[in-house]
C-alpha cells in the first residue's frame, strides 16, 4: 500500500500544479503560471498536458508563434484532445487564416459534440469575415446545446446589433446580465443602447453610472503621485486595442505627428491582439510602445504607473477591447476619455471627458456625465483622409441614374427613427433610390426590404450592399446624390468621408453627443441649412434637396475644399488647441489636488 501511495504521489502533485497552472493563467497571472508549469515539465518532461496549458499562456502574451509551436508538439502526441484543436483554431485566427481556424473548430466538434466553445468560437470566425447568417446559426446552435448561458446570450446579441436588430439585443443582453452580470457584457448593453431610437439619454446614464457601481466601485485605487509641476514634458499615456486601420489609429496618427513633442511625451499602451500595415506605421510614432496583452487590469495599471504617466487616455470607452478597468485602479494622476466612444464612461476615476461646445452645448445639463467635460476649441476630433487617389464625379443623377440617397454607416445605427424616416423619403420620392450599407446576410436583406414594403416603399428603390475593401467603399459613394445621416447615432468620420467624396449630408439634431455629431460637422462647415430640428423637417428637408437637384450639384463641388480647409483638417491648429486643453486641465487639477 505504501509503495503504491508513493507511486501515486508525484502523479498527484503533477496535476496540482497542472490546475494551478491554469488558474493562474485564467486568472491573469501568466508569469506564475509558467513558473508552475516550469515545475510541472521537470516532473513529467515532454508531457502534453504541459506543452497544452504552456501553448495557452503563450496565447495570452500574444505569442502566436509559440503557442503554434507548443500546440502542435501537444497534438502530435495526443491528437484526440478536443480543447487543443480549439486553440489551435484561434491562432489561427489571430494570425488572419480563417479557413485553418475554421477546419480546426469543426475538428474540435467532431471530437466532441456539442461543445458549446467550439460553436461560438465559429460563430466569432464568421463575424469577423461579416458572414452574419452563419455567425447566428453558430450562436443559435450553442444556445439549443446551453439554454440561458450567458455567454451564448452575449454573442448572439452582438449580431442581433450588427443587423438593426438594437430592441432585442437589448432584452437578450438584460437577461444574460440578470443571469451573470460582467463587464463585458454590460459594455456590450452599454453600446447597445445608443443604437435604440426609444432609448432615453436619462436610462443611458443611469445604465452607466450602474456599470461603474458594480465593476469599479471596489476596486483599490493606486497611490497618487503628487508631482503637479508644469515645467517639464507631461507623459501623455494613449490606451485602445484599435491602434490599426480604424478611426481611432487614423486620428493618433495624426495627431502624434502633429502634438508638440516639446510639451509632451506620448506612450501607447497596446489593448489590441491585430496589427495591420497602420500598426506598423503606428508603432514608430510615440517616445515608446508597450503591449497590455496578457496583463490583467492590475497588472496593466501597476505598468502604467511605473511609467509615470502623467496623463491617461482612454480611447475605447465601453466598445470592444476597452480596458476601463485599468482606469478604475486610477494609475495616473490625470485622466482622460475621448474620441472612442460617444458618451460618459461612468467612471468618477476619469477625471476629464474631451468634447466640444457644438456636441455638448454649454449651460446644457451635464449630471450625465460622470467625467467632467472639456470642450476643445473648434473640431473635438481630427479627420485624417483617404490615401487612395479618389477624384470627386458629378452625382449619379447628372449621369443619368436615378436619384439615390444612401447611408453608408455601420449598419447597427438604422434604428427604428431612422428606418421611419427614411420610407417617409421614399413614399414622396418614388422614383428615388435608397443604398443602404448592410450584412452579408440575404436573411437579413429580405426583413430588411419587407420592414420597407410594409410602409409601401418597393424592393426596386432599394440597393442594398455589403461591406468590401475600404476603396470600394469609398467607391459606393459615386452612386449617392445625398447621405442621410442615422439617428440617434449619428455618423462621425463616415460622415467626413461622404464629404471628401462630394456627397452633401442632411443630419437631425438630438439632444445628447451621439446624436449631435452631425451638427458639429455640419455647423463648423458652415452648412447648417441642411440640420433639421425634428425628424419631420429631416423628411422635408431631404425631399426639397432631391426636388432640386441643381443645388446639390453646385454644393458638391466644393465639399472636399470646405472639408479640407476646415477644423477637422487643421491638423497643426488642432494639435495646438489639444494642448493648450490638456495643460489647463491639468493645471486645474494641481489646484484641486493642493487645495
Amino acid at each position: 500500500m505504501l509503495e503504491l501511495e508513493e507511486c501515486m504521489q508525484p502523479n498527484a502533485r503533477f496535476e496540482q500544479l497542472l490546475q494551478q497552472a491554469r488558474t493562474a493563467r485564467n486568472q491573469g497571472r501568466l508569469d506564475q503560471a509558467t513558473a508552475l508549469l516550469d515545475r510541472a515539465e521537470q516532473a513529467h518532461p515532454g508531457e502534453a498536458a504541459v506543452l497544452a496549458e504552456r501553448a495557452h499562456v503563450l496565447y495570452a502574451r500574444g505569442r502566436y508563434p509559440e503557442a503554434f509551436r507548443q500546440i502542435r508538439l501537444a497534438i502530435a502526441s495526443h491528437p484526440n484532445q478536443a480543447d487543443d484543436y480549439l486553440l489551435l483554431g484561434s491562432i489561427f485566427r489571430e494570425a488572419g487564416h480563417p479557413q485553418d481556424a475554421r477546419n480546426c473548430y469543426r475538428a474540435c466538434l467532431e471530437l466532441s459534440p456539442g461543445k458549446v466553445s467550439a460553436m461560438i468560437c465559429l460563430g466569432n470566425l464568421a463575424r469577423d469575415q461579416r458572414q452574419t447568417r452563419e455567425a447566428r446559426f453558430w450562436y443559435e446552435q450553442a444556445l439549443q446545446a446551453k439554454p440561458g448561458d450567458p455567454n451564448v446570450q452575449n454573442n448572439l446579441a452582438s449580431i442581433l446589433c450588427d443587423t438593426g436588430h438594437s430592441g432585442e439585443a437589448i432584452r437578450l443582453l438584460e437577461s444574460s446580465l440578470h443571469t451573470r452580470p460582467a463587464a463585458l457584457a454590460h459594455s456590450n448593453l452599454l453600446l447597445t443602447l445608443h443604437y435604440d431610437s426609444q432609448t432615453t439619454p436619462d436610462r443611458i446614464a443611469s445604465e452607466h453610472r450602474a456599470w461603474a457601481a458594480l465593476y469599479a466601485k471596489a476596486i483599490r485605487r493606486l497611490p497618487l503621485r503628487n508631482d503637479w509641476s508644469v515645467a517639464r514634458r507631461l507623459r501623455l499615456g494613449f490606451v485602445s486595442a484599435d491602434f490599426k486601420q480604424h478611426p481611432v489609429g487614423r486620428l493618433v496618427e495624426t495627431l502624434w505627428r502633429h502634438l508638440d513633442r516639446e510639451l509632451f511625451e506620448v506612450v501607447a499602451y497596446d489593448a489590441g491582439t491585430r496589427q495591420d500595415g497602420l500598426s506598423e506605421k503606428l508603432r514608430t510614432l510615440p517616445d515608446r510602445w508597450q503591449s497590455l496583452q496578457g496583463l490583467n487590469d492590475a497588472d496593466a495599471a501597476d505598468l502604467v504607473r511605473r511609467d509615470a504617466i502623467d496623463v491617461l487616455f482612454d480611447l475605447a470607452g465601453h466598445t470592444a477591447g476597452n480596458r476601463l478597468l485599468v482606469f478604475a485602479h486610477k494609475p495616473a494622476p490625470m485622466q482622460a476619455t475621448w474620441f472612442g466612444y460617444p458618451n460618459t464612461t461612468g467612471l468618477d476615476a476619469i477625471d476629464w471627458r474631451l468634447t466640444d461646445a457644438l456636441s455638448d452645448p454649454l449651460g446644457e445639463d451635464e449630471s450625465r456625465y460622470a467625467e467632467k467635460l472639456l470642450r476643445l476649441c473648434g473640431a473635438p476630433w481630427l479627420y485624417k483622409a483617404p490615401e487612395e487617389t479618389l477624384p470627386i464625379r458629378p452625382l449619379p443623377h447628372t449621369r443619368g441614374e436615378p436619384f439615390t440617397f444612401g447611408c453608408l454607416n455601420n449598419p447597427a445605427k438604422t434604428s427604428e427613427a431612422s428606418l421611419a424616416a427614411w420610407t417617409a423619403i421614399l413614399r414622396l420620392c418614388p422614383q428615388a433610390r435608397l443604398m443602404l450599407l448592410t450584412r452579408d446576410d440575404e436573411d437579413y436583406q429580405q426583413q430588411l426590404r419587407r420592414r420597407f414594403a410594409l410602409q409601401g416603399v418597393s424592393a426596386s428603390q432599394l440597393v442594398l450592399v455589403v461591406p468590401g475593401t475600404p476603396l470600394q467603399f469609398y467607391e459606393y459613394h459615386y452612386h449617392v446624390d445625398l447621405l442621410l445621416d442615422p439617428f440617434p447615432y449619428n455618423g462621425a468620420v463616415t460622415t467626413c468621408d461622404a464629404l471628401w467624396m462630394g456627397v452633401p449630408v442632411v443630419s437631425v439634431a438630438g439632444s445628447s453627443y451621439v446624436s449631435r455629431q452631425g451638427v458639429c460637422l455640419l455647423s463648423l462647415l458652415g452648412l447648417t441649412e441642411w440640420l433639421a430640428a425634428t425628424p419631420e423637417e429631416y423628411v422635408q428637408r431631404a425631399v426639397t434637396l432631391a426636388r432640386s437637384p441643381a443645388v446639390l450639384t453646385a454644393a458638391s463641388r466644393g465639399l472636399r475644399a470646405r472639408l479640407q480647409n476646415s477644423p477637422f483638417m487643421d491638423y497643426r491648429q488642432f494639435a495646438g488647441e489639444f494642448a493648450k486643453a490638456i495643460l489647463t486641465a491639468w493645471q486645474e487639477n494641481a489646484r484641486a489636488s493642493s487645495g
